[in-house]
């Protein structure tokens, strides 16, 4: 796998999978590369492209054997579109588009037979959130994520809610955190983030709980440590987990867009 930012890395099947980014050669368009990693022997295969085209600053989420893939960025062309990926037949189907404005670094959330995509950034920073019914293949506008307009923010499930916040719009930068209520379609403001702004990172949930690891803070800088913490949703506390090794050449240990997945009770990152 060339090196690259913004990899989008999902697990099925106790399998895991990684597409997309950018590389040095394909800045700033994004790649349509996909690869499976083989556990066994701790090594990629490369698979067919992905059909809807080289793209960067997406996302996927997995939900009941299927993996959902969309939206992102080619130079200039932002992606409103959303694709199914089934592992036993190896294709590929794309679905209903989003009737929204096509964007890169939304934040995207699968939960309880729906998908939840919001904020991102195209010419401008986004705050407008929506939802995607995986079973009638249809789009619901939401109401707008609290706080400012932003782009590449923290979000995962954790509970029986959805969250997100964080990110950044140009020169700010945000810690702020908010709870989405499924049921009752509202927001909540929770506790901002111990240590202030982050952004670029990544994030994932695990037996219930979510997780973010690395990324940048205050101002686009990589974090001096690489920062993991696990977010407490019923106390609404941030719990500081054992920082992730790696020796950057500027000693900051902290990754900008890097990726991670969790495979058979392991986190790879």
């Amino acid at each position: 796998v060339t090196s690259r930012h913004h990899p989008v890395t999902f697990t099925l099947d106790n399998t895991a999978y990684l597409l997309s980014g950018t590389t040095l050669q394909s800045n700033p368009f994004g790649t349509n590369n996909f690869y499976r990693y083989d556990e066994d022997n701790d090594s990629w295969i490369e698979l067919d492209n992905f059909p809807g085209g080289a793209r960067s600053f997406a996302y996927a989420v997995t939900y009941d054997g299927k993996a959902y893939f969309g939206f992102g960025a080619n130079g200039t062309t932002y992606f409103n579109d959303l694709w199914k990926y089934d592992p036993q037949t190896e294709s590929w189907t794309q679905l209903n588009s989003c009737p929204c404005r096509g964007r890169a670094h939304p934040a995207f959330v699968a939960h309880n037979g729906k998908i939840y995509m919001g904020m991102g950034n195209d010419i401008a920073n986004l705050n407008d959130w929506w939802e995607y019914d995986i079973a009638s293949d249809s789009w619901t506008q939401r109401p707008d994520v609290p706080g400012p307009p932003r782009h590449h923010p923290f979000h995962f499930q954790a509970g029986d809610y959805v969250y997100a916040g964080m990110g950044h719009a140009g020169i700010n930068f945000y810690a702020d955190w908010y709870r989405y209520d499924t049921e009752n379609n509202s927001w909540e403001r929770m506790k901002d983030h111990p240590n202030g702004p982050r952004v670029a990172g990544q994030q994932f949930s695990y037996k219930g709980h979510g997780f973010v690891i690395s990324g940048d803070g205050d101002q686009h800088v990589n974090l001096t440590d690489g920062e993991f913490w696990k977010y407490l949703h019923e106390e609404d506390e941030w719990l500081r987990l054992p920082n992730h090794p790696g020796n950057p050449p500027d000693g900051r240990v902290g990754r900008w867009a890097p990726g991670c997945m969790v495979l058979n009770d392991h986190v790879y990152f």
